[in-house]
Parts: C-alpha cells; sequence; structure tokens
C-alpha cells in the first residue's frame, strides 16, 4: 500500500462517499476521506492538531499528498467535533501525527503488481534526522516519489462491459450505451428510431450499443513526489520554536470514452433535406464523438505548505496556535 488515502478506505468507520483513486470521473486524481457517510465537506483533517491546505479542484485534503514513511500514527475522532473545531468536523476529525526527533536514516524500496499483471506500483523513500545544539534542536527531512500505473476497465472481466438497468427488468440486461459512434436518431414527427449505418445514412433502429467500458479507467495513475523537512528548537524552558514545510508535485491521468452529444442545452435536429436522411422528417440528433477519441485527463498539483508555530510554556503547561485533538 502507497498512499494514505488507500489505508483509511479499510476503515470500518470511513464511508464510501469521499473521493478515492478509484474514482476517475471527476475525481482530479485527488483521495479525499469522510467518516460515516456525511461527505469530505465535513470531516476535519489535521497534520499534527493544525489544519492543513486544501485541494484547489476537489476543497479537501488530498491524502495522496502525504508521504505514509512520514506518520507516527493516526487519531480519528468519530463522535463530531464541531463544537471544538468549527462547522467542517461535524462528521469528525481525522489527526495525522508525523514523526519527530529522528536521529537515524533510512531509505525503503518496494514494489508491487496486480494478480492480472497490471497497476504496477513502486515508492522509493527516505529520511534522515539530526540533532544539534546539546540536542535542544532537531532537524528531520523526509522524502519519497510514488508511481503507480493505474487500471482500464476493460481488463476485469466484471467491469468490462457496464450493466446499464435493473436486471431483473422484463426487457434483459442491458450493457452499455445506446448512444454510439454511427449515431442514434429520432422521428421528430413520429418519435421513432433510427441507427446511423456508417456510410452517412440511417436505417430502422438495430439495437446497438456502445460499450463504453472498453475505453475508460478503473483505477487513476499516480505520480507522486514529495518532500518535507520538519524541525524544531528549544530557546529556554518557556519558548519553543517549530517549522513544518511540506511540499508536493502530484501527476494523475485517466481516461474516459468519448463524450456523447445528447440534446444538451440544445437539441441538434437534421433537416428533411440534409443529405444521408431518408426518413421523411427531421431527425433529433445523440452521437458519441469518436472522431475526437477517447477523453484523456491529465492534472498536475504542486500543494505547499509552511508552518511557523512558537510554544510558549508558563507554569509548566503550553498553549498552542490550535487546539490539539484528543482521542
Amino acid at each position: 500500500m502507497t498512499n494514505l488515502g488507500d489505508f483509511l478506505q479499510r476503515l470500518p468507520s470511513i464511508g464510501s462517499s469521499g473521493t478515492t483513486n478509484s474514482q476517475t470521473n471527476g475525481g482530479g486524481g485527488a483521495s479525499c476521506t469522510d467518516i460515516r457517510n456525511l461527505g469530505q465537506s465535513r470531516v476535519l483533517v489535521l497534520i499534527d492538531g493544525k489544519r492543513t491546505s486544501l485541494n484547489g479542484a476537489s476543497a479537501c485534503v488530498d491524502l495522496n499528498t502525504i508521504p505514509v514513511q512520514q506518520i507516527a500514527s493516526i487519531e480519528i475522532l468519530k463522535d463530531g467535533g464541531s463544537e471544538l473545531y468549527g462547522a467542517d468536523a461535524v462528521s469528525g476529525v481525522i489527526n495525522i501525527k508525523l514523526r519527530h526527533d529522528l536521529t537515524t536514516g533510512n531509505i525503503t524500496i518496494k514494489g508491487g503488481v496486480t494478480g492480472q499483471g497490471d497497476n504496477l506500483t513502486g515508492q522509493i523513500s527516505g529520511y534522515k534526522g539530526w540533532n544539534f545544539d546539546h540536542d535542544k534542536g532537531n532537524i528531520t527531512v523526509f522524502g519519497s516519489y510514488m508511481s503507480q500505473g493505474g487500471v482500464l476497465q476493460r481488463n476485469r472481466s466484471w467491469a468490462a462491459n457496464a450493466q446499464t438497468n435493473n436486471p431483473t427488468s422484463s426487457s434483459g440486461v442491458l450493457h452499455g450505451s445506446s448512444i454510439t459512434g454511427d449515431g442514434l436518431f429520432y422521428g421528430n414527427n413520429t418519435g421513432n428510431a433510427y441507427s446511423g449505418n456508417g456510410s452517412n445514412g440511417v436505417t430502422d433502429y438495430n439495437g446497438q450499443r456502445y460499450q463504453y467500458g472498453q475505453a475508460q479507467s478503473l483505477e487513476n495513475a499516480l505520480q507522486n513526489s514529495t518532500m518535507s523537512v520538519d524541525a524544531h528548537y528549544a530557546v529556554n524552558r518557556h519558548f519553543d520554536f517549530y517549522m513544518n514545510s511540506r511540499y508536493s508535485h502530484k501527476t494523475s491521468n485517466y481516461y474516459m470514452a468519448p463524450e456523447p452529444i445528447a440534446g444538451s442545452p440544445t437539441t441538434i435536429l437534421l433537416p428533411t433535406n440534409y443529405p444521408g436522411n431518408t426518413t421523411g422528417e427531421p431527425l433529433q440528433v445523440y452521437k458519441r464523438m469518436m472522431e475526437w477519441g477517447n477523453v484523456a485527463s491529465k492534472r498536475r498539483l504542486i500543494p505547499g505548505q509552511v508552518w511557523l508555530v512558537s510554544k510558549a510554556i508558563s507554569s509548566g503547561t503550553g498553549s498552542t496556535m490550535y487546539p490539539t485533538l484528543t482521542a
């Protein structure tokens, strides 16, 4: 497992309404979690008890940008935390606690492949920490690179031909879409259905369907590079200085079937005298734009964040900029 989002998805308290790496239609390659299916905008994700930057496209904390090797533990408050953290913590709070005060170094290399021989994954990560000034301060540097090949829907027998109706329907099981590359046409006067014949003409409707599952992704392809610097220094017993900087460069790719023209926002009509229209009436056009090929999406996201936090200590108690989470 190479990313935090896939790990959290296995927990029973995590809902299914968030954005996952298998969501290829509108997910933008982000991985955002939720609690009890109340929505990803109603769960607050903290890092070391502090708010972090959101993914600009999905308006959530992208868990793909947090390297798993840097995580010490995760606290999940499942009973709601709006009274302490505000309205964005209605369903709960997830606090990701990072590793600090490291004085060792480590390099990890791992890879994997599915049983079908696809979705090649690989990751190389490392860290090194140093103490200085008689152990009053520490600097730790993390870095990682992760690659995930993705999965095409046609490479899974259960997903290759998408079923589009209730299997108990009297009309039988239907797979794919009635809007094909040759076109589906309806008579504007009679409502009769016609199919394109592939030669700029029409015939009576032949039941032909387009299997869009053959042309789109089942799981995103990802590349993610991250670097993080964590430092703190105890000036004296009353004052601590803490800094954390995180940088991530993520690229996600996925494919979808060609878009159809389906009468929205304006119905396209072929007039009666249009070449190839032998029906004697105007035709409403429903056609999949195969000429332009599959829809390919490639997104790059470069989030970065720097925290500068001072902690003043008085009479043995501490206070920080934000309240820390207690489970």
